[in-house]
């Protein structure tokens, strides 16, 4: 069987798409060299069969390139699959999720007509000033406040397109008219979007035909609440609300916030929606195959879950670290938690700001030596070669692809911040038989707020050993080895063949030997 030239398979015997962007292209939008994409399949034709269906796809996102004004954002994999942009005039949105492309131009072109018939409005004569309209003053609060802050790409992107959905619902109605019914009114409609919109069920459809054909199904007695926004998600939409009639009363367009007190209590208490990791269950995931056998795609995929799990430090913290955020504090090797000039680099408050040892176990698996290559290949980012969103990408991998591996009966529960809760929870149990500072050096090392006079307004610094005494006390008696630098190689057809053969050969090999 003839394999295709852009077919490649990686060493753990999974298949891998492979193809090069033209030429054209990547000088215009100053691109990676080629996609590559995961066939999540160790069977070369089903591998082939995967391979032609996304070559198919893209010829077609190539060809989008060229007829409209969208542009890559973010070079990588994720471009094949539709992380996008696309403007109209001075209206953009950013990062457009997988199956979602015509859905923003839609939005886009609509906002635009909008405004093109309020601008008419105004130049003609009237005899009174006419209220700006919601749509007008999402459209101004989008370009003056969120494009124009130093959000990230994501953070911007999830403000436009919530944004346009509370344009839809309220569509045409003056600011001086959105009252408390009609708000009432938007929300209970809000309440019916769907939590993944970009199933083939909603192709074509903007917001507001989602959550009505949602209504349609309630109203024909289907239980629609887990295919809907969580309270959660609805409460972000409400704060963001909020916070354009705050900004538009400061504008001097409304004189009263109706979303203020417009959220809605969960049931679910904070504490009880994410488990921690029991140490039985981190033992059994430092003993797979991915740690002990050096089984990963990408060389982070090793170490971010590492960290987090002997430091407790969130996963935009870790992997938005730069090269030189490696550093030694009297004697210790750790890393410094801080952010950026130039806004890629974030924390969460001001107690965020930390240096964090590495515990002993981090030593071991390498990251000292990798940093070191890092370094001195002359890399910025210690885990990326290029700008993410850092704790979005390490989420969903970690989520999607590393937690299937294993079955534990809270799954649904974990998530990679679990392993946050899990290193403090061992922390603040082990701290009850430690010394009365424990507890104070806890929260230097997890950067959590203080609390007291003593520790807020006195306290200056924990030392990095003191920091690193409470850290070392994490123990889940598994050792992870050193790590190897294990990228995908490209092969040729004949050596796929020869691998797959060898493969079965040794199958065969190990079968004859159980059975004699």
């Amino acid at each position: 069987m003839t394999i295709s030239s852009y077919v490649y398979q990686h060493r753990n015997g999974i298949y891998y798409f492979r193809r090069t962007i033209p030429s054209a292209l990547r000088r215009q939008y100053q691109t990676k060299a080629d996609l590559r994409l995961s066939l999540n399949t160790r069977d070369p034709r089903a591998a082939l069969v995967s391979a032609r269906r996304l070559a198919v796809q893209c010829d077609e996102l190539f060809e989008k390139l060229k007829e409209r004004d969208i542009m890559f954002k973010k070079p990588g994999i994720t471009d094949l699959v539709g992380k996008l942009s696309v403007k109209l005039g001075d209206l953009e949105i950013t990062d457009i999720k997988p199956g979602e492309e015509e859905l923003a131009l839609k939005m886009v072109e609509k906002v635009a007509a909008s405004r093109a018939v309020l601008s008419a409005a105004v130049a003609a004569p009237a005899a009174a000033p006419v209220s700006p309209t919601f749509g007008r003053v999402v459209t101004e609060f989008l370009s003056k406040s969120v494009v124009a802050s130093g959000w990230s790409t994501d953070e911007r992107y999830y403000y436009q397109t919530r944004m346009m959905v509370w344009a839809q619902l309220f569509e045409n109605v003056q600011l001086d008219k959105l009252n408390d019914e009609k708000f009432v009114e938007a929300a209970r409609l809000l309440t019916h979007l769907p939590a993944r919109q970009n199933k083939a069920l909603y192709v074509g459809m903007d917001p507001l035909q989602m959550m009505r054909a949602m209504v349609a199904k309630a109203e024909n007695g289907e239980n629609i609440r887990p295919d809907c926004i969580s309270i959660a998600t609805f409460n972000k939409y409400v704060t963001m609300l909020s916070a354009l009639l705050d900004w538009a009363m400061s504008q001097g367009y409304a004189t009263r916030n109706v979303a203020k007190a417009g959220k809605r209590k969960d049931p679910v208490h904070e504490r009880d929606k994410r488990d921690d990791f029991s140490k039985a269950q981190v033992a059994e995931m430092l003993s797979s195959g991915h740690f002990q056998r050096q089984e990963y795609q990408k060389v982070w995929q090793f170490f971010i879950p590492l960290i987090a799990i002997y430091t407790g430090a969130r996963q935009s913290e870790i992997a938005q670290l730069n090269t030189d955020d490696i550093v030694e504090e009297d004697g210790v090797w750790g890393m410094t938690i801080s952010p950026g000039s130039d806004g890629d680099k974030r924390v969460k408050n001001h107690s965020s700001r930390r240096f964090v040892p590495f515990h002993d176990a981090i030593i071991g698996a390498g990251i000292l030596d990798y940093h070191k290559e890092r370094q001195e290949s002359g890399h910025e980012k210690l885990f990326f070669d290029e700008r993410v969103n850092y704790g979005d990408t390490v989420n969903k991998w970690f989520n999607r692809t590393f937690l299937k591996q294993f079955n534990f009966p809270n799954q649904s529960k974990l998530s990679f911040h679990s392993l946050r809760h899990t290193a403090i929870t061992q922390l603040m149990e082990k701290a009850a038989c430690m010394h009365e500072a424990a507890l104070t050096y806890i929260k230097f090392a997890v950067g959590h707020s203080l609390s007291g006079t003593t520790e807020n307004t006195y306290l200056k610094r924990v030392s990095a050993q003191n920091k690193l005494d409470v850290l070392s006390r994490l123990d889940f008696g598994v050792v992870v080895p050193h790590f190897k630098n294990t990228e995908p190689k490209q092969l040729s057809g004949q050596d796929h063949m020869s691998r797959l053969e060898l493969k079965k050969q040794k199958a065969l090999a190990r079968q004859a030997k159980r059975n004699a």
